[in-house]
């Protein structure tokens, strides 16, 4: 039995796993980096229409003039409150980019994990998203085309166990009719019911 200190870190561990937000680094590291990228091209052109004019504003005037003065401190205080909101507007713009990924990462790793059970021979039960994970949509078809992919693939696996003591029943009658043609003829269709038969049962259906 695990100590009390020992449980506590397992609990705190649990925590962290379920609070990980970043669940595809690819994907959403590139997603914060197009954010960042747009919130950088929306500032500069904020920061050039607003500075660049009272800069060519600044250069053809007198610098000892009264107006000079007024867009000098027009051009300070532009340049001292614009940055600080501009930063904050970026810390938010990228906390929102991870958020908003996670719930993007998140679902496209389910959808890996059943598509890669489906290329191992496994049928995967239905899975479930998070609320306000995206793709939400999406994940209903998966779903609905798994509970249909196992729902025909069962019945052929029944249909073919049907199959093995129709073709054993049709064997012992053939050998008492004496007829090789019919003989041959179920001989083939047993190797094709066997071949069924191991063809279907690499596949696996959880329930």
């Amino acid at each position: 039995m695990a100590a009390p200190d020992e449980e506590a870190i397992l609990d705190l561990k649990r925590i962290l796993r379920r609070r990980k937000f970043v669940v595809d680094k690819g994907l959403q590291y590139r997603m914060v980096l197009y954010s960042v990228g747009y919130i950088l091209f929306y500032l500069v052109a904020i920061g050039a229409g607003l500075f660049i004019p009272l800069m060519i504003q600044l250069s053809r005037t007198d610098q000892t003039s009264p107006e000079a003065l007024a867009i000098a401190t027009s051009f300070l205080y532009l340049h001292y409150h614009f940055w600080p909101v501009a930063l904050l507007a970026m810390f938010v713009v990228v906390l929102h980019s991870i958020l908003v990924s996670h719930r993007l990462a998140g679902p496209l790793y389910r959808f890996r994990r059943i598509f890669r059970d489906l290329k191992e021979g496994t049928i995967p039960k239905a899975a479930h998203l998070r609320r306000g994970d995206l793709l939400q949509a999406e994940m209903q078809s998966i779903n609905e085309m798994l509970e249909t992919l196992s729902s025909r693939i069962s019945d052929i696996q029944k249909a073919g166990q049907l199959l093995e003591p129709s073709i054993a029943d049709c064997k012992r009658r053939a050998a008492l009719l004496g007829d090789p043609a019919i003989t041959q003829c179920i001989a083939e269709l047993g190797e094709r019911g066997d071949w069924l038969a191991q063809a279907t049962s690499t596949i696996h259906i959880e329930r």
